[in-house]
């Protein structure tokens, strides 16, 4: 309190403008923080959108896979079947 009566109007100006250059980074740092935040949230559905398009791209290969091997199948049959009869015409 006796440090107040002889703080000069030049000291209370630069304690005033430290306090106001003080609020002035914080309110930057929080901008900054929620715009950190909201990238952060962006990115986070981007991924998940890219995740859940791998899956759809998965699922698709793995019922093409399971057709094609069902076309391979009869296929097998069907030539091994012309193969034994090719044999039964030789004999």
């Amino acid at each position: 309190m006796y440090h107040r009566l002889f703080v000069s109007p030049a000291q209370e100006e630069n304690e005033e403008m430290g306090r106001e250059l003080s609020e002035d980074r914080v309110h930057k740092l929080e901008r900054q923080l929620a715009l950190a935040k909201a990238y952060a949230e962006d990115m986070q559905a981007a991924f998940q959108e890219c995740e859940d398009h791998a899956t759809a791209l998965d699922e698709e290969a793995e019922k093409m896979q399971e057709e094609v091997c069902s076309f391979q199948n009869p296929c097998t049959v069907v030539t091994l079947h012309h193969q034994a009869c090719a044999d039964q015409l030789l004999c």
